[in-house]
């Protein structure tokens, strides 16, 4: 008899501990916060409105992204082209035939006093690997606020500028090789809204 109950009960609670399961899993996945994103084209003016790439502390409101042009180059091109001194320096792996991705930008920055952009936290994305700041090429002619890697606008000004993309090195040493596409992702804040601006070589 005992044997029996056993086998009616065992089923049974087996098939409610699962559709509980299943029903716990479906409310964490309805209620979760997601990550929101948004995309741009090239030519659109995007209002960062807050959002950042690192740290809430950027208070980017006020601040605004314009992509017009994109062009694949080398590192010696654009040196010579923007007047970069690269005389006698030395820069890691890069050579003057290194891949660049210039960006032509104009950012805008509206009644903002003390936001800033950090600029090491935007990226050019493809499905290979991610395309960062060449820092060794970008005289950066605004006023610092946090380091280096970040910078400011003054109030009511805006600034169109040559923003060079280097390859990522470390996929370059895996693979001897680094890819270049034609469709990149602009990605200019991570949070609370991934914004996104598709760029066409």
């Amino acid at each position: 008899m005992k044997k029996r109950w056993f086998k009616i009960v065992i089923p049974i609670v087996s098939v409610a501990l699962t559709v509980l399961v299943g029903i716990r899993i479906f409310y964490i996945n309805s209620t979760a916060i997601q990550q929101q994103v948004e995309y741009y084209k090239m030519n659109q003016e995007v209002d960062l409105d807050g959002c950042f790439s690192e740290i809430v502390d950027e208070k980017t409101d006020g601040y605004s992204i314009t992509v017009h042009s994109a062009k694949l180059t080398t590192f010696g091109e654009f040196a010579k082209r923007f007047g970069v001194d690269t005389e006698g320096k030395t820069y890691d792996e890069l050579t003057p035939e290194s891949n660049i991705i210039d960006l032509d930008v104009t950012i805008k920055n509206v009644g903002n006093s003390d936001g800033y952009i950090f600029l090491f936290g935007w990226g050019l994305q493809s499905p290979n690997d991610e395309w960062v700041p060449c820092l060794e090429l970008w005289e950066m002619e605004f006023e610092q606020t946090a380091g280096s890697l970040s910078f400011a606008l003054r109030a009511d000004t805006e600034m169109r500028l040559n923003i060079p993309f280097e390859t990522n090195n470390d996929y370059e040493f895996m693979h001897g090789t680094y890819p270049v596409e034609n469709r990149y992702s602009f990605v200019i804040s991570r949070a609370p809204i991934k914004k996104i601006i598709t760029i066409e070589l």
